[in-house]
């Protein structure tokens, strides 16, 4: 409904990649980044959509970007390693492994999850209003 809301493309985004539709979701994550560029977790989901589709040149250079907003991104980190290690670059793929271990082991940053409240902070529910108001016609 609101085509400017970078919560609604995240959770679209979101919808699409459950469905495996990952052409769709990349695009939804691509508005969502595009909207609100400081958003490290849409920034993670493109570089995953990326590395699903098997583009790791793409998803490294997206996901060094979400891991410059959050550090301690730990979904982030773990995602480079992968997309590190399925490029043929194993060495730095171990050193992102052996940061996101710190950073889960000792609780500084959690991955991403399923659950509701675990997706990134726009998977949560936000009261909507139209512009209308709710006034009945």
């Amino acid at each position: 409904m609101d085509p400017e809301s970078a919560q609604a493309w995240y959770n679209l985004g979101l919808a699409q990649h459950a469905g495996n539709e990952l052409e769709p979701a990349l695009a939804s994550f691509q508005q969502a980044v595009k909207l609100d560029p400081r958003d490290a977790d849409s920034y993670y989901f493109e570089g995953v959509c990326y590395q699903e589709m098997k583009d790791f040149d793409k998803a490294i250079a997206i996901l060094q970007k979400a891991l410059a907003i959050d550090p301690q991104h730990a979904s982030a980190e773990f995602a480079m390693a992968r997309a590190l290690q399925r490029s043929g670059h194993v060495e730095e793929a171990k050193a992102h492994f052996k940061l996101f271990q710190h950073l889960t082991s000792t609780k500084i940053g959690a991955p991403i999850g399923l659950s509701y409240g675990e997706q990134g902070h726009y998977s949560t529910v936000t009261a909507w209003r139209s512009r209308r108001g709710f006034r009945r016609e």
